[in-house]
């Protein structure tokens, strides 16, 4: 599935922790631009909610695994 401008993902944000940045919660997120959106991965600019308003992020790379901070995904679906 390729990102396209008004698309729901989700961002994973950074945690500060004593050993160091981790990556953190996931921040629901609007994609405001596609960077390349001929690439097979193409990166984009978010902007993205969380519980203190909402900030913008640019050029943030896709990463499926949800293991690496200042990434998206697609969210995840919920079983019915």
């Amino acid at each position: 599935m390729k990102p396209t401008v008004g698309r729901i993902v989700h961002y994973v944000d950074w945690s500060e922790t004593g050993d160091g940045p981790r990556p953190g919660p996931c921040r629901a997120a609007i994609v405001t631009n596609v960077i390349e959106p001929d690439r097979p991965d193409p990166y984009v600019d978010l902007a993205i909610f969380d519980p203190n308003g909402y900030r913008l992020d640019g050029a943030v790379k896709n990463d499926e695994t949800r293991s690496v901070g200042e990434t998206w995904h697609w969210p995840e679906r919920e079983g019915s």
